[in-house]
């Protein structure tokens, strides 16, 4: 028995890096799903971090966007509209910087209950989404130095009524995550 687990532990490891790098390119390519904007672009992100946490769940999710910001530090064009590690300090890296902690937001509210039905799904996703936005304000007012109002005008305001509608798709689908673990034996 011993000696089936430990066979079996480089073989999760391995479904679960590879499930992670698959995350990691779902938000990738998300990311170039945009409707250009200034200073921040229209984006799928915001819908593909709760759809990666309903997923895969929250430490899967936290390490598919690890894993993205890394792939863009090393210069792999993952980041809209700035490539590279140039969008790690762009005007939209406050967003950027905030999806692993949204994720692990939305994954622990998920967990604690909230993923059991509609109204809790979409208030854990909400959450996370007001943490990705939070993290933009607070980059622009900082770094460039925009007022709040300014910095809340040019990077949230625009984006509202999609995000709802980003956060009501998310919602309505129902966590596979543990579907998933029990498939693999994670």
């Amino acid at each position: 028995m011993q000696r089936a687990r430990s066979a079996a532990a480089p073989r999760t490891l391995a479904i679960r890096f590879a499930l992670a790098v698959a995350g990691s390119a779902f938000l990738a390519v998300s990311a170039h799903v945009a409707v250009p904007a200034l200073p921040v672009p229209t984006t799928l992100q915001t819908l593909a971090i709760p759809l990666l946490v309903l997923a895969l769940g929250r430490n899967l999710a936290v390490l598919a966007t690890l894993l993205y910001l890394a792939e863009g530090a090393v210069g792999l064009p993952v980041f809209a509209p700035v490539a590279g590690p140039p969008g790690l300090v762009g005007p939209s890296a406050g967003y950027l910087w905030m999806y692993p902690v949204a994720a692990f937001a939305m994954g622990m509210l998920l967990e604690r209950g909230l993923g059991a039905n509609y109204v809790g799904r979409w208030a854990a996703i909400f959450a996370g989404t007001v943490l990705v936005f939070a993290g933009g304000v607070w980059w622009l007012t900082v770094v460039y130095q925009l007022t709040f109002g300014q910095a809340f005008a040019a990077g949230v305001a625009p984006f509202i009524i999609g995000d709802f509608l980003k956060v009501s798709i998310a919602a309505a689908l129902p966590s596979q995550a543990a579907k998933i673990a029990a498939r693999f034996n994670l």
